[in-house]
């Protein structure tokens, strides 16, 4: 399977960097993940006549979750892989020249985030923006709150969503590594909660994942309490993508309007606590 990077994201150093990564985890974790293919050269990266970067993977025979499996389950797995990650990430020494984008609250909520400004998401107009802007304040007051010591702020996958494995007799594979980048670890329980955030399992899904996560690794009464401000900065990252890439059909049929109104109802619950 041949991953063909877009241009204008990640430079070439961000995605050697990324595969560095993707190796250390393969050679010293028992986490899965789809290997990167070398040529017969021995040169995984390779620059198309376009002038993208493309990297060719393994292919895993598997399938993709479906709302029938018992997503109980795999949630605690997530969570157990998750953890397994941000402990490799705690404790790996980045190889020099290592470079990532560093997901922060500026480049996260700023007008000028990596994915674009969350105000100008789908369907979403001025009296929207006005209801959120106090809301997105007090995430970034709790988020600054929290903290950015490297038990907390580290390399996380960034992606780290039921989408993003492929189910396989063996267990759960983990894909897509794009958005690997610096950021607080608790970002991939926010991605993990991608299109389950507003359901009736909701706080099935999360105890799943952090009975899954404590199996692997410490996770504290005050890391729990904050997981959903993370389920919420991660549903305004994903606006602030729905808004800057209104090209892809992904953006407009899956994150659109009707997820910013979504996010608006979440938002509402969010206040009493702000």
């Amino acid at each position: 399977v041949v991953r063909v990077h877009r241009s204008g994201y990640n430079c070439e150093a961000e995605i050697r960097s990324e595969l560095a990564w993707i190796h250390a985890l393969r050679k010293e974790t028992l986490i899965r993940i789809v290997a990167p293919i070398p040529g017969q050269d021995g040169a995984v990266l390779r620059r198309l006549s376009t002038g993208n970067w493309a990297v060719a993977f393994e292919f895993v025979k598997g399938r993709a979750p479906s709302p029938q499996d018992e997503t109980q389950k795999f949630f605690e797995e997530l969570g157990a892989m998750t953890a397994q990650l941000h402990q490799h990430a705690r404790e790996w020494q980045q190889p020099s020249g290592f470079t990532r984008k560093r997901w922060d609250i500026q480049n996260s909520l700023g007008r000028n985030g990596i994915w674009g400004d969350w105000r100008a998401a789908p369907g979403l107009d001025r009296d929207g923006v006005a209801f959120l802007e106090p809301v997105v304040d007090s995430v970034i007051r709790r988020l600054t709150k929290y903290g950015f010591g490297p038990d907390r702020f580290g390399l996380v996958h960034g992606d780290l969503k039921m989408a993003n494995v492929i189910i396989t007799d063996d267990g759960l594979y983990l894909l897509d590594f794009d958005d690997c980048g610096m950021s607080w670890f608790l970002c991939d329980y926010g991605c993990a909660m991608t299109d389950f955030e507003t359901g009736s399992k909701i706080d099935l899904l999360t105890q799943a994942w952090i009975l899954g996560y404590r199996s692997e690794s410490d996770l504290s009464q005050e890391d729990e309490e904050v997981l959903p401000t993370f389920a919420l900065l991660r549903r305004l990252i994903t606006m602030a993508w729905a808004g800057s890439h209104g090209q892809s059909p992904v953006a407009i049929n899956e994150y659109g309007a009707s997820y910013t109104a979504q996010t608006v109802a979440m938002a509402e619950l969010y206040i009493p606590g702000t």
